[in-house]
């Protein structure tokens, strides 16, 4: 049986501007969320899209607070969630 998150490992954490599940991970809205789910659950990547993105004293707060996840800053183009657009379509 298949985990109930999709197949996809949960130890990756999306940050971005809108709601709803993005290539099976989790995502939080807003810094609170972000922090709560760090906290209580078992993340090792944290993947800022949009706004936050662009905020890098945003992604210095969080690699000096979480220093043991990897935090990873997506440029370029995205979809109307948020995601990444890996291609031209």
């Amino acid at each position: 049986m298949p985990p109930a998150h999709g197949g996809r490992d949960r130890d990756t954490l999306i940050v971005a501007d809108a709601g709803g599940q993005v290539f099976g991970s989790r995502i939080v809205r807003t810094p609170l969320d972000m922090i709560k789910t760090l906290q209580q659950e078992c993340i090792q990547r944290v993947i800022l899209l949009g706004r936050f993105a662009r905020d890098f004293s945003f992604a210095a707060f969080l690699r000096e607070a979480f220093p043991s996840i990897a935090v990873i800053i997506a440029g370029g183009r995205t979809n109307a969630l948020g995601a990444p657009q890996l291609c031209d379509a």
